[in-house]
């Protein structure tokens, strides 16, 4: 089974989620593997653990560590398949990525919603983000943006020229 199109994501959305977005996930990945007990730490920043107390301190409990690994690890999952989905020929595959990952983003944002106090919390003071939150808030916004416009045909349409870029060869 070929297209005539070497992939089915347009440029600009594949250079977004099938490079940056993928190299920021194991970025974070690595950071958070190497330094579980930091990572933890900096998620809120209305609330901020003492860094002076290192990834081995009896008071980050094995759960919260644990749960901490968890969480980059799927960052590894999720920016492997991404990277996948993005460079895969099969309009089908990438819409449904597009898709997947799109409601993903509605579900981070709400958790650093959640995270940073809901309502009354800090979410809407800007002024005391901190990078994580900043990059967390913005990566899905941002990224979120290409996947919705993406799928509206704003990069031009998934699978190559329309209708004729789907056509398998003869």
């Amino acid at each position: 089974m070929s297209y005539t199109s070497s992939r089915a994501l347009p440029t600009i959305p594949l250079i977004f989620l099938g490079f940056v977005e993928p190299a920021m996930l194991i970025y974070g990945y690595v950071t958070g593997l190497l330094s579980p007990y930091w990572y933890y730490s900096i998620q809120s920043p209305q609330s901020p653990l003492p860094i002076s107390v290192g990834p081995t301190a009896a008071s980050f409990p094995p759960q919260a560590e644990g749960t901490t690994i968890q969480l980059v690890n799927l960052f590894v999952v999720l920016g492997l398949t991404g990277a996948f989905c993005a460079f895969s020929r099969d309009p089908r595959t990438v819409k449904g990525f597009l898709v997947a990952y799109g409601l993903g983003d509605f579900g981070h944002v709400w958790a650093l919603y959640k995270g940073l106090g809901g309502q009354g919390g800090k979410f809407w003071d800007v002024g005391v983000w901190n990078d994580a939150v900043w990059g967390g808030v913005a990566a899905s916004v941002v990224f979120g943006l290409v996947r919705w416009s993406s799928l509206l045909g704003v990069f031009g349409p998934i699978g190559g020229k329309g209708e004729e870029g789907r056509k398998k060869r003869e």
